[in-house]
């Protein structure tokens, strides 16, 4: 009672203050919406009432209550609807046709869906919707015909059926007319049937299997249609049954039918299937037969199911080979075993694989699928194995399992590791010559692999060689190699590095290379000529040095002065040169004294300096002595004048006695 004056007093006011709010529209309301609850909801629509735009009404006591809203505009749409000469007989699968008036008398232009209603009772308990027209118009006072046709195939019964047409404004009726009476009769009408499948009419089966017959039936010509239903039987047999019905009509001029024959109950023999059809009335009933074989049950299919681990205590990381063989047990029958593979460990699933299913049958009684198991990502322990087949028989899901095998996954072993030591470190060796250097690469920790040699850092006038440039490692022996070094025309130091690799892992080793010229074999002896000289100061001395070869091969030479005293200087021309065998190295000395040079005896040293053979020298004896006085170089020189002119004298007579 308290919830009904409250909603009373609602109403109150807003029929009091309505003319405040603008616009103004009208509502109709159904029933209350069952999450009001109690007695004190809504029993019937409330009479109309205004209110503002809004459509919903909450229950003062419940909270999400609304009314349906039946319509919401400037005013409610009125509608009459009427069947205009409604049938009231149609032959079963064949249309009824409906034709529906519906005038809007309310001055309001309605938008609606139109629905025709098929019940089975007159108080539509329940029915059947099919759409006529959906978002159909109605202008205001104006009226309107629908025509729709109504499929009877769905009416699967010949009996009296209801049918109204009803206009929703979404799910709520708005208006409908009055319900009309529909008899659906069974018609008058012949048809045609044929077997086809199986094509040759026969089928066998085990046993408790099922055997499928497709029967085509077909409109006759110049048939209207109707409903045909279908018998089967088994001949000799008590065993038969409807199979149902189906309609014919022009638009569906031919329907396949498959007739499904249980044999569970049929001793192995061959039968006659027959199949009938008949319409409504039984004026027209046609038949097709077809053979059944139905042989004994094959014997139930059994199987076994084995697994074999390729190792049984593999490294982390290894690849472990699991053959999961399926045997047939049986004497016969055939089956699919679909195939998992289990692993355990401490009672725990680690992983369940999907394998490959197996059919096996008279040509393949057993097989077996290998499996290649990654241990990678295993976790070293020890875990359990085990393989399990399944396969549906006669209906009944059959699992077998494989003994159950141990494997146990070892921890990695440390990476591989290796020492690199070259014997000697360093070598010294003469240009055009070779070394050999002992390489060794000796196992340091854990699985033994293969390592690569190769020389980095070496002068191109270095040929170089191994032995043998890959080997392994292992705790028990080293992999020794041989470097072999032939060094060309070259002199210096040079750093050469040994480099050992095996997968990413990479050592060096130093190698220090001292090129050396080898010992010269240059024999020679120098000579010069006079050993000895005196000159009077300012003047030259002429000398003649000589490199002569002995033996060995030649070497360039050169000569340096030594031991001159002061104010006096030398020329030397050539300074170098290479004596050769039957030619020496010759050079001249010119020996320079310049006023200031103080008389005496002096030792001038010529040291030979080869490019490798040792030093050689020879001594100048050089005595200056002081310059001649004038007059007497003034009377020699008269001497030396008419000496000169006797002797022009003697020539020129003896020209002209020639002449």
């Amino acid at each position: 009672m308290r919830k009904a004056s409250i909603i009373t007093l609602y109403f109150i006011l807003l029929f009091m203050l309505y003319p405040l709010v603008m616009p103004v529209y009208h509502m109709k309301f159904t029933e209350a919406q069952p999450s009001c609850g109690g007695d004190s909801c809504w029993t019937s629509a409330p009479p109309e009432i205004d209110a503002n735009a809004s459509a919903k009404l909450e229950c003062l006591l419940g909270e999400n209550s609304t009314f349906a809203v039946l319509y919401l505009s400037d005013s409610a749409p009125s509608l009459n609807i009427t069947l205009v000469n409604p049938p009231s007989q149609a032959v079963a699968c064949l249309p009824a046709n409906y034709t529906i008036n519906i005038t809007e008398v309310g001055g309001v232009n309605a938008t609606f869906d139109l629905k025709l209603l098929v019940s089975e009772s007159p108080d539509f308990a329940t029915y059947t919707e099919y759409v006529v027209e959906e978002n159909a118009n109605v202008s205001a006072y104006q009226s309107r015909l629908f025509n729709y046709s109504l499929d009877t195939s769905s009416l699967t019964e010949e009996k009296t059926y209801w049918v109204k047409a009803v206009a929703f404004n979404g799910t709520i009726p708005l208006n409908e007319s009055s319900a009309c009476q529909l008899l659906v009769v069974g018609g008058s009408f012949d048809f045609l049937m044929e077997l086809v499948e199986p094509a040759t009419g026969s089928i066998t089966v085990h046993q408790g299997e099922t055997a499928t017959y497709t029967v085509r039936i077909t409109l006759a010509p110049g048939q209207s249609g109707g409903r045909v239903y279908l018998h089967a039987q088994i001949s000799g047999t008590p065993f038969g049954w409807d199979v149902g019905s189906v309609c014919l009509c022009q638009s569906n001029p031919q329907v396949d039918v498959d007739v499904e024959v249980p044999t569970e109950s049929l001793a192995p023999d061959t039968y006659q299937i027959q199949i009938t059809g008949q319409d409504y009335p039984g004026d027209h009933s046609h038949s097709v037969r077809g053979y059944l074989v139905v042989q004994p049950p094959p014997p139930e299919f059994r199987f076994t199911v084995d697994l074999t681990l390729g190792e049984t205590t593999p490294t982390q990381g290894e690849l472990v080979p699991c053959a999961v063989t399926v045997t047939r047990t049986s004497a016969g029958g055939e089956g699919t075993v679909r195939l998992t593979l289990n692993i355990f460990y401490d009672g725990h699933t680690y992983k369940t694989i999907q394998l490959s299913p197996v059919s096996l049958n008279d040509d393949n009684p057993s097989e077996t699928i290998v499996y290649t198991l990654n241990t990678s990502e295993m976790l070293p322990r020890e875990y359990t194995l085990q393989a399990v087949g399944e396969c549906t028989i006669n209906g009944v899901l059959v699992r077998v399992s494989s003994p159950e095998r141990t494997m146990e996954v070892q921890p990695p072993p440390p990476p591989f590791d290796f020492r690199l030591v070259l014997n000697p470190q360093r070598v010294e060796v003469y240009s055009g010559s070779s070394v050999d250097v002992l390489v060794v690469a000796s196992w340091v920790s854990g699985s033994p692999r293969e390592v690569q040699l190769s020389l980095q850092g070496y002068p191109a006038e270095v040929d170089w060689s191994f032995n043998q440039t890959v080997g392994t490692p292992t705790a028990t022996s080293n992999f020794t190699a041989l470097l072999t070094l032939n060094i060309g025309q070259i002199e210096g130091t040079y750093q050469l590095q040994v480099v050992a690799t095996s997968g990413t892992t990479r050592k060096t080793a130093n190698l220090t290379l001292t090129v050396m010229l080898p010992p010269s074999n240059f024999v020679y002896q120098i000579s010069i000529e006079p050993p000895s000289k005196t000159i009077p100061r300012g003047e030259t001395a002429i000398f003649t040095i000589k490199v002569s070869l002995i033996s060995g091969d030649p070497e360039e030479v050169q000569l340096e002065i030594s031991g001159l005293p002061s104010g006096v200087d030398y020329e030397l021309e050539p300074t170098y040169g290479t004596p050769q065998a039957g030619s020496d190295f010759v050079s001249t000395l010119s020996i320079i004294t310049s006023e200031k040079a103080k008389p005496g005896t002096y030792n001038i040293t010529v040291t030979a300096v080869p490019e490798r053979a040792e030093q050689k020298t020879v001594s100048i004896e050089l005595t200056i002595k002081e310059t001649a006085p004038i007059p007497f170089l003034i009377i020699g020189f008269t001497a030396i004048g008419a000496s000169v002119i006797a002797i022009l004298v003697l020539i020129t007579k003896f020209l002209a006695g020639k002449t």
